[in-house]
């Protein structure tokens, strides 16, 4: 029997401008793989442990004996994505970091955590959770970054 897939796709800080991402998206059942768009919305003033907690109850609905479910974090999404997966690395299956800032928070201008205040501590929170990574861990991750960025070096 084969397990459904699903996807959950934490976009960055662009995540109000979702259009062109939720197209893209709903190719993806073309592969047999369901797609749940999951913005954090950055820059509003919901704390970060409420973002993580609502991220973390669709994991916990999705999950179950006959589904996959697997993460992929764009940009800001990524270090959301890393936390999650630390709280719920049971139940995932893969993790795709896609140009996301998973390690030396302390490099991060601090003009981004003005205007998106839950990034600092997800940022903060995703390196701890990397170091403590083991290959175990490793193995289930994707790290994709572009030739030249000028946000995540």
């Amino acid at each position: 029997m084969t397990k459904e897939q699903h996807v959950i796709y934490i976009p960055g800080f662009g995540d109000s401008r979702s259009a062109g991402q939720i197209s893209i998206l709903k190719t993806w059942r073309l592969w047999g793989v369901k797609t749940h768009y999951s913005p954090v919305y950055w820059n509003n003033d919901e704390p970060f442990e409420q973002k993580l907690n609502k991220l973390l109850a669709l994991v916990d609905k999705l999950s179950s004996s006959d589904k996959i479910v697997s993460l992929v974090g764009i940009s800001a999404g990524g270090s959301m994505a890393m936390n999650v997966y630390a709280a719920r690395e049971n139940q995932i299956h893969r993790v795709v970091f896609i140009c996301s800032k998973l390690l030396y928070p302390e490099t991060v201008s601090e003009r981004y955590f003005q205007t998106h205040p839950a990034f600092r501590k997800s940022v903060f929170l995703a390196d701890s959770n990397f170091k403590k990574l083991d290959s175990d861990d490793r193995v289930k991750m994707l790290s994709m970054y572009a030739l030249a960025d000028n946000t995540v070096p």
